[in-house]
């Protein structure tokens, strides 16, 4: 499930933009955005979310806008591009800090962080789906 619509990114673009830009378009921004979000917020929270919080419906609508900006850059403005990759990288540092809440969202124990981001297979190891994890 996208965690933003296509409706909400052509309302947060430019006017001269978003009269040009494909659904096509708009679709693989809010899915890069998407994957993202979630590669960043991972590190505490559940991904993905289910139900989406609105604080990432509003931060997947920013990253695809500005997804599409960089991709449109005669449409763009390079002040209006760097303001809205700042306030993106900003909310995504606050939430993984805990500075920024946000609603309905799960929260990762530490002790899943921790199987989660101390897998580091050796070069030769192959998964295998029966074992629990690869120290087994």
């Amino acid at each position: 499930m996208a965690y933003s619509s296509e409706m909400d990114v052509r309302k947060n673009m430019p006017d001269a933009t978003a009269d040009v830009i494909s659904s096509l378009d708009i679709q693989w921004a809010i899915a890069a955005a998407d994957a993202y979000i979630d590669s960043r917020l991972s590190q505490r929270f559940a991904t993905p979310f289910s139900p989406v919080p609105n604080e990432i419906n509003i931060l997947s609508t920013f990253r695809a806008t500005y997804l599409l900006m960089l991709r449109y850059p005669d449409r763009s403005n390079a002040e209006d591009l760097e303001r809205l990759e700042k306030t993106i990288e900003e909310l995504l540092d606050g939430y993984l800090t805990g500075v920024l809440k946000l609603s309905e969202a799960t929260e990762l124990t530490n002790d899943e962080r921790l199987y989660v981001y101390n897998y580091n297979p050796e070069p030769d190891d192959v998964y295998d789906s029966t074992r629990l994890s690869v120290y087994d």
